[in-house]
């Protein structure tokens, strides 16, 4: 009967053998060790892919932020996109090499899908502004427009009439009714006032 015999014994005896073996078991772990390591420094990105975009954008939209608040958000991801274009191409790593060429392509079309849903907000944001203050010129424009005497009394009728006017206002323009206003109005009636005391 033939018998079988380990070849383990045999390797374990040449002591050139287990020096290569101690080697090269050292090379990979520290081949993972720095390739891991690597990988790690990707984390400044991983909300790109980890969180929604909708999500996201819709909560942040909820606190009402400034147009201010949305310029911030979108200087961070130009800045991030910057961050993305001075990776290296590439990567080595003993006998790997690691091509981040289409890591970098994936990484800038995600922070451009951020930066269009942030660019879209600050949109709408400053459309709804616009509109609000173009609806208040006109208001003025019709408030102007009347023919009315320069004098105190029609002054005062005016601003009342206005006042009127605004029952049938939406809060929203209504709330665009400020102080400035009424102090232009307050500085015409003085003015009618004063031309009115000096003519007697």
């Amino acid at each position: 009967k033939r018998h079988m015999h380990s070849m383990h014994g045999a390797l374990a005896a040449d002591m050139s053998i287990v020096r290569n073996v101690l080697r090269l078991t050292g090379g990979l772990h520290g081949l993972g060790l720095a390739v891991g390591a690597h990988l790690d420094s990707y984390g400044g990105f991983a909300h790109l892919w980890t969180t929604s975009v909708r999500t996201e954008v819709s909560t942040f939209l909820l606190s009402k932020p400034t147009a201010e608040h949305i310029v911030e958000h979108l200087r961070r991801y130009a800045d991030l996109e910057v961050s993305i274009d001075a990776l290296a191409p590439s990567n080595t790593f003993g006998p790997l090499v690691l091509n981040t060429e289409h890591l970098k392509l994936a990484l800038r079309t995600e922070c451009g899908a951020w930066r269009s849903a942030y660019a879209n907000a600050l949109h709408a944001i400053a459309k709804a502004a616009l509109d609000e203050q173009l609806a208040f010129f006109a208001q003025c424009r019709r408030a102007l427009a009347r023919e009315v005497g320069l004098s105190a009394s029609n002054l005062n009728k005016t601003l009342s009439d206005e006042d009127v006017d605004d029952a049938s206002t939406p809060d929203s323009l209504r709330a665009k009714r400020t102080s400035e206003e009424r102090a232009v109005y307050g500085s015409l009636a003085k003015l009618a006032s004063a031309r009115a005391s000096r003519a007697s």
